[in-house]
């Protein structure tokens, strides 16, 4: 066993290569325990292991190898550029405030299937088209008030920086329910932020 044999460095390798890993492909063998094909020679063993290591693919594992990895670098932009403090700023800006505009969409099929539940009453039909005209006006007013607010704090913290690309994601987030946001809200409604 040689627990107190003193070490040398021969030794040890001898042991680290009987201890290597071998494939059970790499071995063949007939059943007198022999090998039944000559020794690869270091060309062929290391062509074996670059074939592991850079694969040959047909043109559709290469196109979709490469989809993929496209995919993934436009998610890695995406995370960054979601992480600028900019754009940060905006979301904490509206998820910490009450908005009617999140209730729009809500609202807005209700109202729709009022409107086709009452064609018997055309009255009715006439109060749910203006009661959307008129939430339709106050979520605009809404989202101007908001912008304008956003633009007055974007500058108290980060002066100089631009607004630019904002506006629709504030209006999209304004518009999307509070559960349904895209990165979730991590302030709580009148928290500070």
């Amino acid at each position: 066993m040689g627990l107190f044999s003193s070490y040398t460095q021969e030794s040890s390798k001898k042991a680290a290569a009987n201890t290597a890993y071998v494939p059970p492909a790499a071995i063949e063998a007939d059943a007198s325990g022999k090998k039944n094909r000559p020794t690869r020679s270091r060309k062929e063993a290391e062509a074996a292991r670059m074939a592991v290591l850079h694969p040959k693919l047909t043109k559709k594992e290469a196109q979709a190898r490469d989809r993929q990895a496209a995919n993934k670098r436009s998610a890695q932009r995406l995370v960054e550029y979601e992480q600028t403090p900019e754009r940060v700023l905006l979301r904490n800006y509206i998820d910490s405030r009450w908005s009617l505009t999140e209730f729009m969409l809500p609202i807005m099929v209700v109202m729709l299937v009022v409107s086709l539940l009452g064609a018997a009453f055309p009255t009715l039909v006439f109060g749910v088209t203006i009661g959307l005209y008129v939430l339709a006006a106050i979520s605009v007013v809404n989202m101007f008030l908001t912008w304008r607010g956003f633009k007055e704090e974007l500058q108290l913290r980060y002066p100089g920086a631009s607004s630019k690309g904002l506006l629709g994601t504030m209006i999209s987030r304004m518009m999307a329910m509070r559960r349904l946001r895209n990165p979730g809200p991590v302030v709580a409604r009148g928290e500070a932020y």
